[in-house]
C-alpha cells in the first residue's frame, strides 16, 4: 500500500513538470454526513495539497464516526470540468484507517495489557460533486460520495479453570466491512 501512494505521489510530480503549469496552493475543509445500513454519523475532514490548472492533489484527515470512531488519513485526488458558474468534479481518496481507543477499546486486564488489539485498516472513497465561486479565491463544494471503511480488532480474553493456576488464552478476530453514502458540504481555499 505504500508503495502505490509513493507511486501516485511521484506520477503527480511528474505531472506537474511536464506541464509547466501554476502550482497554488490548496486547502478544501468539509463537514458532512454519513449514511449506511446500521447507522447516520456526522463526519469532518481537511485536505491540503497542490493545484494545477483544473487537477488537484492532497493529503486529507479527517474524523469518522461511523461505526467506531476512526481517524482516516487518505491521498485526495480530484479533478474539475468546464468553467461554468458551478463547475462539476470528481474525486477518489485512498488511505489508512487509524481506529481511536474509547469505550471498550480502551480497557485493560489485571497485567495493564489491551483486551483489544486494534488494527489499522483501509478507507477509501469515490465521488461527484459542484464547486462554485463564492469570492476570487474561495469556492463552495458540495459532494456526495461512495465511502468504504475497514475495521479489525482482535480480542483476547483469559479461560481458567477453577482448579488449576493454569490460564488459556482465547483470541477472537472481528472484521466489520461499512459502506456508507458520503454526503459532505465546504470550502476550498
Amino acid at each position: 500500500m505504500r508503495y502505490k501512494l509513493l507511486t501516485l505521489l511521484l506520477l503527480a510530480c511528474n505531472v506537474v513538470i511536464a506541464q509547466k503549469k501554476a502550482i497554488k496552493y490548496n486547502n478544501i475543509t468539509n463537514i458532512g454526513w454519513l449514511n449506511g445500513s446500521s447507522q447516520n454519523a456526522f463526519t469532518l475532514q481537511t485536505i491540503n495539497g497542490i493545484k494545477i490548472d483544473r487537477w488537484q492533489l492532497g493529503l486529507g484527515v479527517g474524523l469518522d464516526n461511523y461505526g467506531t470512531k476512526s481517524i482516516p488519513v487518505f491521498v485526495d485526488v480530484r479533478r474539475s470540468f468546464g468553467n461554468k458558474k458551478w463547475q462539476p468534479l470528481l474525486y477518489a481518496d485512498a488511505g489508512v484507517n487509524y481506529t481511536l481507543r474509547w469505550g471498550n477499546f480502551a480497557v485493560k486486564d489485571f497485567n495493564n495489557q489491551y483486551y483489544f488489539d486494534v488494527n489499522n485498516t483501509f478507507y477509501g472513497e469515490l465521488g461527484v460533486g459542484l464547486s462554485k465561486k463564492i469570492s476570487k479565491k474561495t469556492s463552495l463544494n458540495i459532494t456526495a460520495g461512495f465511502s468504504y471503511k475497514h475495521l479489525s480488532y482482535t480480542e483476547r480474553d483469559m479461560y481458567a479453570f477453577i482448579y488449576s493456576s493454569v490460564n488459556y488464552p482465547i483470541v477472537y478476530q472481528f472484521d466489520f466491512y461499512y459502506k456508507r453514502l458520503a454526503l459532505r458540504v465546504g470550502l476550498q481555499f
